[in-house]
């Protein structure tokens, strides 16, 4: 286990065209994120191959949104505090109309290259996989 002051030491800040998020990394074990997401924007529809996620919204408001394998893609209103569980290989973004917080645990390699995006309102889509 890593002490408090190497914990500190491995903060990571990064802005992205939806917002800024915070990242603490845990080792081999996990990754923690925090997502500032600007009002009316959204991640990328998106894929991991080697990690699993946990969304809990701690302020604002935020939509889940999932896409099965045949392609129809769900959307989750996530509420303060809820727990919000993101499957290795789901298809997945979230967006916020008023802007949001959402706390992110990952499980598994983490790594922003396992990053594989579908849709992209930014033009960040590099390949179609899947």
């Amino acid at each position: 286990m890593r002490t408090l002051d190497e914990a500190r030491k491995s903060v990571v800040r990064s802005v992205r065209p939806w917002g800024i998020f915070y990242g603490w990394d845990g080792g081999q074990k996990w990754y923690l994120k925090t997502h500032y997401v600007n009002p009316g924007n959204r991640t990328s529809l998106q894929y991991h191959n080697r990690r699993s996620e946990c969304w809990i919204l701690v302020d604002g408001d935020a939509t889940a949104t999932l896409t099965n394998p045949s392609g129809k893609k769900k959307n989750h209103k996530l509420r303060l505090g809820q727990l919000f569980s993101i499957g290795k290989g789901a298809i997945h973004r979230f967006s916020s109309k008023r802007g949001g917080v959402i706390v992110e645990v990952a499980f598994g390699h983490f790594d922003e290259d396992d990053i594989v995006r579908l849709e992209d309102d930014y033009g960040r889509v590099k390949s179609k996989q899947k």
